[in-house]
């Protein structure tokens, strides 16, 4: 099963829910490519949010 639109919706989500999509995507795809992206899409916006808020702390 070709999983491209739960791989779009797990990037998008930065705009509206950046943590907790990629962790209820990675919990319940069965599909291993699928949980990758999930996972790199959770470690992408968990490091955006370290970086934004020490240049918030040094601004």
């Amino acid at each position: 099963m070709d999983n491209n639109g739960v791989k779009v919706i797990t990037h998008a989500s930065a705009f509206f829910a950046p943590i907790l999509v990629p962790i209820i995507v990675w919990l319940l795809v069965s599909d291993r490519s699928t949980k990758s992206m999930a996972l790199q899409a959770l470690l992408f916006h968990v490091m955006m949010s370290i970086l934004i808020g020490i240049s918030w702390l040094f601004s």
